[in-house]
Formats: C-alpha cells, structure tokens, sequence
C-alpha cells in the first residue's frame, strides 16, 4: 500500500517538473526573440525586411505595427484578425531563422 502511494506521488512530481520544463522552453524562445532584427541579406525575399519585437506581444514590421505570438513551435505574425502569417523558426543569441510554409527561409541578424 505505502509502495503504490509513493508511485503515485513519484508520478505526479514527474509530471509538475515535465510540464515546467515546458513553459520554461516556451517563455525562453518568447524573451529571446525580443528586440530588432534584420535580414542577412539585402535581396528581396518576400519576408519582411526588418522587425522589431516587444514584450507585450506587438511588434513593428517595414513600419508597419503587428502582432505576434509563439504557439506550438511557430511564430504567428498578424495585422489583423484575419490576416496572419505564420513561419517556422529558429533562433539563438544573435539569429533567427524563418521558414515560410514553402520551404523558403531568411535569416536576421540581432540588431
């Protein structure tokens, strides 16, 4: 009987420090990609040539405001409730990477 109860109590603080390390993954990937950034290169790839992140979910995009948000591994990028665009990504101290749902990918540059 004590065995089963320690199982079950051993399971559930697995399961609180699984999920923890989940919205911890999140929230770094949403602290990171704050600030300005622009693209590696100067040719025009159809994505947008400079962005600005800021902490409360909006950003500036070629002068234009949007918003944006991290959800299940994207990042979602929005001028309205209806139109958004949304891009895989990959990012480090100073790159981010997008890829658009065609494969096509830019690169920024930490500003």
């Amino acid at each position: 009987m004590k065995k089963r109860i320690l199982l079950k109590i051993a399971i559930v603080v697995l399961l609180l420090i699984l999920s923890m390390v989940v919205v911890v993954s999140c929230s770094n990937d949403s602290s990171m990609i704050l600030g300005k950034w622009l693209p590696e290169s100067s040719r025009y790839s159809g994505f947008p040539s400079d962005l600005e992140f800021f902490k409360d979910g909006t950003a500036r995009g070629e002068s234009t405001s949007i918003k944006w948000k991290i959800e299940k591994r994207q990042l979602i990028l929005s001028v309205s409730e209806s139109a958004h665009i949304s891009y895989d990504y990959e990012i480090s101290k100073d790159k981010l990477i997008l890829k658009n749902n065609s494969g096509s990918s830019e690169t920024y540059i930490r500003q």
